[in-house]
């Protein structure tokens, strides 16, 4: 037992990966804490190794160890303090100053501990206590959420669904690809008409020319990304999972699931459809298990495919200091964030740059094109230029937008105005060089935010938050089912009845306001949504 106790700097490794995973389980997968937690328990046998080697004591070794993990991981955290505190000018949060000090508080616990054998020996039980105990909070709250999410029928459902989803192309072997483009906050003509001035006729005039049927009443069926994703390629309303969830901010995770592993995935799977997926930099829109998956390089000092929780980790440590010394190399070296700017729009280039290229694939695809424009962060100016992100780089919307409303507005709109320009271009080359006609959806997967408040529904407009653009390229016939007040839930299901003879009723058109941090807390707001 005494020499199991000495192990405790694995407590150590283990422990803010695991914490960091815990605050974030609504966010991220809990699958992307493994990598991290390897690295980091190896890393810890390594150093107890070594230090074994200069010591020749293990247990002087495993209080170095500890102690040296402590610091490491405390760094990040304690710059995120330190940024924001001033006296004065003088701004206290600076590498230059804390590195120092974290580099000094190292070599005097290791000069200490070395010299100080008795009074370390006595710190063991310490050590061990407080790794316990602390490695317990975060493991008692994954394994809460895992229980909450094993114990939902969602799966049951959904694995339940497949006969309801027997599809048969209209054409057998035949199916046209399915282009289902999200762009992300991308507003109704009314609402960019009557809340920021802006007439947006050219564009859906363009639509309309091409042949799409453009749903001039829709509205999203929720406000917010994750659970509009989970309803649309889930073809239902996500009441039933709300009421398993209840008061379940941290248990955001089954919606992730969903989105990655939906019944129109499922369905189209089964008659020969592969499934292509961009890189977005947010993990439940980001399918890493799609037939195909496409991502940006990352910076050539990182990992080709480090996630974002990954780099999450990384700037809780002392590596912070080396990750943002980094960044501020990058083009614009007042703005420690110009390097995560430039990597959200490499994806957002990247994705606008491909589609048109999958038309000349062989085979019959489905498309997830999530662009997250022109939802914030605003990264690209009217003509497609690279715009300075001022403050922390953050996807951050509605009240929790650090700028102003007019900042907002000139920022949303001038990326608005690009993707529009980008769409005129790559619509013509998808339908033109595609053997057989696809069916090609643009569709925003909430609105704008600008005069929306997270913590009140009441103070919300909710014809601007939830008036999205909804067009539909349905060759053959197929635009004759839509009508102008259809709602994501319901666009598969016209899809599957018209090109796979689904036979599948419409549901009806709903809209569902939720608060931030209580996603399955729904509010329905169907009666505001046309007339705030």
């Amino acid at each position: 037992m005494k020499r199991a106790a000495r192990l405790h700097p694995l407590l150590y490794a283990g422990y803010p990966i695991l914490a960091l995973l815990s605050v974030n389980l609504g966010q991220v997968r809990a699958a992307d804490a493994v990598r991290p937690v390897v690295v980091s328990v190896v890393g810890a046998v390594v150093l107890l190794l070594a230090f074994r080697l200069l010591t020749g004591e293990w247990r002087q070794s495993a209080i170095l160890v500890s102690g040296v993990l402590i610091i490491f991981f405390s760094y990040g955290h304690v710059y995120t303090i330190l940024k924001t505190w001033r006296i004065g000018d003088f701004v206290v949060g600076r590498h230059r100053y804390l590195a120092p000090v974290a580099l000094l508080l190292f070599v005097w616990w290791l000069w200490w501990g070395s010299r100080k054998r008795r009074a370390v020996a006595q710190l063991e039980a310490f050590f061990v206590v407080v790794g316990i105990a602390g490695l317990a909070l975060p493991s008692i709250s994954i394994a809460r959420n895992w229980l909450t999410i094993s114990g939902s029928t969602w799966e049951a459902s959904l694995a339940g669904a497949e006969s309801a989803y027997a599809l048969e192309p209209r054409d057998a072997g035949a199916g046209p690809d399915i282009y289902y483009i999200i762009v992300d906050a991308y507003a109704r003509a009314d609402v960019l008409q009557d809340f920021y001035d802006y007439d947006n006729s050219e564009f859906l005039d363009f639509l309309t020319a091409q042949g799409f049927y453009v749903a001039t009443e829709s509205t999203s069926n929720y406000h917010m990304t994750d659970l509009s994703m989970a309803s649309s390629l889930n073809l239902e309303y996500l009441d039933d999972l709300a009421v398993e969830m209840g008061r379940s901010p941290e248990s955001r995770m089954p919606l992730a699931e969903m989105i990655d592993h939906s019944r129109l995935r499922a369905a189209l799977a089964r008659v020969g459809y592969r499934f292509v997926a961009f890189d977005t930099g947010v993990p439940y829109t980001s399918l890493e298990d799609a037939d195909v998956f496409i991502s940006p390089r990352l910076p050539s000092f990182l990992p080709r495919r480090l996630t974002e929780f990954e780099v999450m980790v990384l700037r809780t440590t002392a590596f912070r200091a080396v990750l943002d010394g980094y960044l501020q190399s990058q083009e614009n070296p007042a703005n420690p964030n110009a390097a995560l700017a430039e990597l959200h729009r490499q994806r957002v280039l990247l994705t606008l740059e491909t589609l048109p290229e999958i038309a000349r694939w062989q085979g019959q695809y489905f498309v997830y094109a999530h662009v997250a424009i022109p939802h914030p962060p605003f990264v690209f100016g009217s003509e497609g230029e690279a715009r300075t992100v001022e403050g922390d780089f953050s996807l951050l919307d509605g009240s929790d937008f650090a700028g102003s409303g007019e900042e907002y507005i000139d920022g949303y709109l001038a990326q608005l105005e690009w993707l529009s320009d980008r769409l005129r271009e790559i619509i013509p080359r998808i339908i033109e060089d595609s053997e057989t006609p696809p069916v090609i959806i643009l569709q925003g997967d909430h609105g704008p935010r600008s005069h929306t408040v997270w913590e009140n529904s009441e103070e919300t407009n909710m014809r601007e938050g939830m008036g999205i653009l909804n067009a539909y390229y349905m060759p053959e016939g197929g635009a004759g089912l839509l009508y102008p007040t259809i709602t994501p839930v319901n666009t598969f299901r016209v899809l599957f009845d018209e090109y796979f003879g689904a036979n599948l009723e419409l549901l009806d058109d709903d809209s569902y306001f939720l608060f931030e941090f209580d996603p399955f807390l729904f509010d329905k707001v169907t009666d505001r949504v046309h007339t705030d």
